[in-house]
């Protein structure tokens, strides 16, 4: 903790590394990791980088910040520390770092507008868990593709405002059976009618009451005529609500 600044970030990436492992950086000064390059930052402690005050942070390049890890990031929103970061740095963080956030420090970070940056690669990134809290207006800018690709946890974790505005962008035309089977009744709705008239009798068959409640007349009447209500159970028909009964065959 007594080199200067300067000498310390001269050291390479494998001495850093293996001064960490043996534990003689933990304690490291403020000064210290702020000069630290991209390619050693992250041998920091977490202990030691979550001393950073939120200025401290907020200070850090863009290759600073993209180069820590998950461990450093949860470290420092534990510690309250990253609260002057923006929305521009925050997208600079490695997708597998912004996943290891908790929902509490996400569900934050949206609602202080730090999360408009995300990109596609920190969106697949998310856990369930977390993906509700991106905004409408990241996911809305999502392809296609880049929809399909997301989990079926992640899809069924999405809100209702989620994915109307990714259907409002039109970028929910290439869901797969197994991903429009796993929604919830709540976003089922969202659905292009284009996607639901792909889904053979049987798919449509493994739809639970709730699901086939939910949906709009638009989108029922789609599958009829694509014809495939026609293996719909008595309890399906029955949980039907009078402004789609009329699309059974």
């Amino acid at each position: 903790s007594k080199l200067a600044p300067l000498t310390i970030a001269a050291l390479s990436d494998a001495t850093m590394a293996a001064m960490a492992t043996a534990g003689k950086l933990n304690n490291l000064t403020n000064a210290q990791v702020l000069a630290l390059p991209a390619t050693t930052i992250d041998s920091v402690p977490a202990t030691v980088i979550d001393n950073l005050t939120d200025a401290e942070v907020a200070g850090l390049s863009d290759a600073q910040l993209a180069a820590l890890t998950p461990a450093q990031m949860a470290a420092m929103a534990t510690a309250g520390n990253l609260d002057n970061l923006t929305a521009a740095q925050i997208s600079k963080l490695a997708p597998l770092t912004i996943a290891a956030l908790s929902d509490a420090t996400m569900a934050a970070l949206a609602t202080a507008g730090k999360l408009a940056n995300l990109t596609p690669a920190q969106v697949a990134a998310l856990p369930a868990s977390t993906i509700d809290s991106v905004p409408t207006t990241v996911l809305a800018t999502l392809t296609d593709a880049q929809v399909a690709s997301l989990t079926t946890a992640q899809l069924a974790a999405l809100t209702d405002a989620q994915m109307a505005a990714m259907a409002t962008a039109g970028n929910l035309d290439s869901l797969t059976p197994a991903q429009v089977a796993a929604l919830p009744a709540s976003t089922i709705d969202s659905v292009p009618t284009t996607v639901l008239a792909t889904l053979t009798d049987a798919q449509v068959a493994s739809l639970t009451t709730a699901q086939l409640a939910a949906l709009t007349d638009a989108q029922m009447a789609a599958m009829a005529t694509a014809g495939n209500l026609d293996s719909l159970t008595p309890a399906q028909v029955a949980a039907l609500p009078a402004s789609t009964i009329d699309s059974v065959p």
